[in-house]
Formats: structure tokens, sequence, C-alpha cells
């Protein structure tokens, strides 16, 4: 083989070798960007998916959880003279979605008095509201009502503080327990009590 045939030949196969090594690296670049959109791609996804599930949870959440709150029920009328006016009979409701189990309501305590709250079931379904006793100390003998009146009538001869609060606990169908605070409020001069939800939180203690 002449000279020139030699170099002609390993020019060709220098010249193979750099398409070779071009075509090898523009594959490479084209696999790099094609797995890295793919990876963000699936990235996406799983991100997705993730929030759909977080989603779906705290939906799931709200669909069982229970709001448990006192209240007066103003179509619900009763005679009691402890009361010394038309009363109106004080209630438990759940407010919530989700069925209460084990209720339990915090007494209602003053510098004077404690007002004890007798429940007389264990749960409440969504919307269900019942009529519940208060237990309270009258001339140093225990007196049984009904009437949210009562409440009233402590504010007004000073045996219970604005801002008392009442708690009721309480918890949802996977055991998870909760609070509802009620704070009441005394206007002396029209001598209304109202009371304020004013939240409802998990039940830590």
């Amino acid at each position: 083989m002449d000279p020139n045939t030699a170099q002609t030949i390993q020019a060709s196969c220098s010249l193979a070798v750099t398409v070779l090594t071009l075509i090898t690296a523009v594959a490479l670049i084209w696999y790099t960007i094609e797995t890295s959109r793919l990876r963000r791609a699936t990235q996406e996804q799983v991100e997705k998916a993730g929030l759909l599930l977080q989603e779906a949870h705290t939906q799931n959440e709200h669909s069982i959880q229970p709001i448990v709150t006192l209240e007066r029920a103003n179509d619900l009328h009763i005679l009691e003279k402890t009361a010394n006016m038309a009363a109106t009979q004080i209630v438990i409701r759940n407010l919530g979605l989700g069925a209460a189990f084990n209720i339990n309501v915090e007494p209602l305590r003053g510098p004077n008095t404690t007002i004890r709250f007798v429940v007389p079931t264990m749960s409440l379904a969504a919307g269900q509201r019942e009529p519940i006793s208060l237990v309270y100390t009258e001339d140093g003998r225990p007196v049984v009502g009904g009437a949210y009146e009562l409440i009233q009538r402590m504010f007004h001869s000073n045996q219970l503080d604005e801002g008392a609060r009442s708690i009721v606990r309480y918890a949802d169908v996977t055991g998870k327990r909760y609070r509802t605070i009620i704070i009441y409020h005394y206007d002396r001069q029209s001598r209304e009590t109202t009371p304020r939800f004013e939240n409802r939180e998990p039940d830590i203690s």
C-alpha cells in the first residue's frame, strides 16, 4: 500500500471516529435532557399526587369532625321557678359533620358559685341537640335546673364574672379528642348574657 493510500485511510478513520464521537456526545446530551425532563415530570406528578392525597385526607377529616357547643334553645320553653322569668332550655348541640362521642362539659366557675352541666348522653349525631341540666348551689342546697336564664342571673348577682367560660370536651369516630371553648359576655344594661363560640381545637390536655 502506498503512503498516499495509507494516509487517506488513516484520515478517513480519524474522521469516522470524530463523527462517532460527536454522535455519541449528541446522544448523551439528548439522553441527559430527556432524563431531566422525565425526572421533573415524575416529581411534579408525585407532588400533585401528594397534594391530592393531603386534600382528600383533609376533606375526610372534616367529614368526621364534630363541633359540640352549648346554646339556648329559643324554641324550647320551660317553667322554672328559680329563673324568676320566662325560661328557655339550655342544650348541647353538635354543629359539625361527624358524630361526637364521650362528651363532657367542665363546670362553669365563678368567685361565688360553680355550675355543673349534666349531659344526658355520651354521643351526638351531626346536627343533633339534647337538653341538659344545670346543678348549682343556692342557700346552701344543691338545685337542679335547665334554664339558660340561670346563667344570666348568676352574672347579674356577681356570682359569675365577665369572661367566664365553658369547655366542652369530646371525641370523633376515630377517637381523636377536641374541645370547644365558649366565652360568656354579660351586658349589665340589658342583663343579657351572650355565649360566644371562641374556638374549637384539638384537646391535647
